[in-house]
């Protein structure tokens, strides 16, 4: 009888099934952490979302412009640059003749001139936002600033995407 004493849990301790799913959960996290911070593969989404812990917010009411987004920030996308990459398109090259990278078709692209002063002023009009860049327009930090930005430079950009055409003939 004693032995059976000596192998229940002690009482002062308090130990829940909580307690256990949440140290196991900060496990996870940190050993997952530890692997995303380490490993080559997907720095392209890594420089927009370094932080595995934490959900990111991403609302955007369009399947169309969810997927684009995802694309934008993994990389891995319709545009020709990567398309080429993995030899499903003869040319890394934009319809404009420039390569066709994030940031070409964010930034560059003369196709895409009227839609991009539009995101251009409406992210100036609404938030003071002047010049914009890739993280601007793609990270999804959890900083208080950006929480209140972030449903509009989302909803700002799925227009860009949805006006510009691009991702929708994939």
């Amino acid at each position: 009888m004693a032995k059976e004493a000596a192998l229940l849990p002690c009482e002062s301790a308090n130990l829940t099934q909580s307690d256990v799913k949440i140290g196991a959960k900060d496990l996870v996290n940190k050993k997952w952490q530890h692997r995303w911070d380490i490993t080559t593969s997907g720095r392209h989404f890594y420089g927009y979302k370094p932080q595995v812990m934490g959900k990111t917010f991403l609302d955007q009411p369009t399947p169309v412009a969810f997927k684009a987004i995802c694309q934008l920030q993994t990389g891995y996308s319709c545009l020709n640059d990567y398309r080429k990459k993995v030899n499903q398109h003869p040319s890394n090259r934009c319809d404009c003749g420039e390569p066709e990278t994030v940031e070409h078709y964010l930034f560059d692209c003369p196709l895409y001139d009227v839609p991009r002063q539009q995101l251009q002023l409406n992210l100036a009009n609404r938030l003071g936002i002047w010049v914009m860049d890739v993280q601007i327009l793609l990270e999804f930090d959890e900083d208080e600033y950006q929480k209140d930005w972030r449903e509009t430079i989302v909803e700002e950009l799925e227009k860009f995407i949805l006006e510009s055409n691009h991702f929708s003939k994939q």
